[in-house]
């Protein structure tokens, strides 16, 4: 995992949404979709256990050497809430609430994963979008990779990124909070690389820059949920990645899944 902060939070006893989204003007998207129809991928450390995304998340599998495929770290929980946090009158709200997501466990309880777990996550996510989700019954519309190496990884997990790419799979990367180049995979050009900006949008001081940068989204002071139930308030890029990922599941909504024939254009 890329270096990320977390704060201990307080909540208010109603539901809430994060300055980001009010900035970026989300609550307004909301009038015409909320997600519904695109599943989205977090490659992450797990399966959030969390109340506020009961019914998010739909199908789980566990690439790494743990006994199960939750999530003890919290940075995946923090990532899920970010994109689906579920309107139901406590906590937060997420940016596509109604959209779904599949966890697929590639990094353990301490934040580390290895090139086996990532591979063969990878490798799980190419079947289900070449296959139209036939284990999961959920095609793959969005991966979120908030992971990265300041190094290329070898190549048969490049050639992976390429072949997921070419299956019409969208891949959102943090791209590092070293606050210098680009890391890996959002330095490949088949994702989109995402660095971060605070409240008075600029671009954090660790957040990663250079000319393969693509965007930049809130990354600062953002109200998440996290391990047993919790909140905190969370920093990096890790976050900016779920928040653009958020707002690509709303267009494609909007714009490529027909409810009436339950099927995409």
């Amino acid at each position: 995992l890329p270096d990320f902060e977390v704060r201990d939070a307080i909540g208010s006893l109603s539901e809430t949404h994060g300055w980001g989204l009010s900035q970026s003007k989300i609550p307004n998207a909301w009038k015409v979709t909320k997600g519904k129809g695109i599943n989205i991928v977090v490659a992450d450390t797990g399966r959030p256990d969390h109340p506020d995304l009961d019914g998010a998340i739909v199908a789980s599998i566990n690439c790494t050497n743990e006994k199960d495929e939750f999530d003890y770290n919290g940075h995946s929980t923090a990532i899920c809430s970010i994109l689906c946090a579920q309107e139901n009158d406590q906590g937060i709200i997420g940016i596509c609430p109604e959209a779904t997501i599949t966890t697929v466990k590639v990094m353990g309880s301490d934040g580390s994963g290895d090139i086996p777990s990532l591979y063969n996550g990878l490798k799980f996510v190419l079947e289900e979008a070449t296959s139209r989700g036939k284990r999961t019954g959920y095609t793959p519309n969005i991966l979120v990779c908030s992971l990265g190496l300041k190094v290329p990884f070898p190549s048969f997990i490049e050639e992976l990124f390429i072949k997921l790419y070419n299956a019409g799979v969208v891949i959102v990367c943090a791209a590092g909070n070293s606050g210098k180049e680009i890391e890996y995979p959002a330095a490949y050009p088949e994702c989109i690389a995402v660095g971060s900006y605070d409240k008075e949008m600029k671009v954090s001081s660790f957040s990663a820059k250079g000319k393969k940068l693509e965007f930049t989204c809130p990354g600062q002071d953002i109200y998440a949920c996290f391990l047993n139930g919790t909140y905190k308030i969370v920093r990096g890029t890790s976050f900016s990645g779920p928040f653009l990922s958020g707002i690509i599941a709303l267009a494609l909504a909007k714009h490529i899944w027909d409810n009436n024939r339950n099927r995409y254009w």
